[in-house]
């Protein structure tokens, strides 16, 4: 009973804070600074050349390697 009392009050206070953000919420955002960081931003045909020209270069060069 004190624990969960405790535990209660501990939540109820870092719900009150008006800067707190769940889990859930934090993880997007920073799945979104991930993403916008790394983004290629191409044109379509830009796209699938630059694709297609590397998994090419990773299949020759794992053809010579044998």
């Amino acid at each position: 009973m004190v624990r969960q009392t405790a535990s209660n009050t501990f939540r109820r206070k870092r719900l009150d804070n008006e800067g707190y953000q769940p889990p859930h919420a934090r993880r997007k955002i920073k799945i979104k600074e991930i993403v916008d960081k790394y983004r290629n931003k191409l044109i379509e045909p830009e796209f699938y050349t630059a694709l297609f020209q590397g998994s090419a270069r990773k299949a020759a060069d794992a053809n010579v390697s044998q």
